[in-house]
């Protein structure tokens, strides 16, 4: 389980359903030369778990960023995201996220804003700033 004051390693956490999009995000991680491991789970529920080192999957070293879509199964992104800013453990509360998403409504956006992510990106549109984005984590 990730520990309070934990440092963040340069692991980047992706939540997608889509298994398409999932690879391509990958292949964009691999062509960066993004240090760290690009790890992925498939619903809001999983990516919970790895954070706090709970089910069945290892835990997974505290990330430097998240990778969210809002449309999952189990539990959707705007979900996942309200439980991690009101988390107990400060590293999770304090994590950055970007949204990879389809939804171009407002009111997405609008929510997603309200809980302080630091991008939202339309998918399909974002390719280009995604590349930058990972870059730039790859070498903080």
């Amino acid at each position: 389980m990730n520990t309070e004051g934990e440092e963040r390693s340069k692991h980047v956490l992706l939540v997608e359903d889509d298994e398409l999009y999932a690879r391509s995000v990958r292949r964009i991680f691999d062509r960066v030369g993004a240090e760290g491991a690009l790890f992925i789970a498939e619903d809001g529920a999983e990516a919970l778990a790895l954070l706090r080192g709970e089910g069945t999957r290892p835990p997974m070293p505290l990330p430097r960023l998240i990778l969210l879509d809002l449309r999952l199964p189990k539990m959707d992104g705007i979900e996942l995201l309200e439980i991690l800013r009101s988390e107990a453990n400060r590293a999770l509360r304090e994590l950055p996220v970007v949204i990879l998403t389809g939804s171009q409504l407002d009111s997405d956006r609008k929510a997603t804003a309200a809980l302080g992510v630091s991008g939202y990106f339309i998918k399909g549109e974002e390719v280009d700033e995604l590349a930058r984005i990972l870059a730039d984590e790859a070498s903080a």
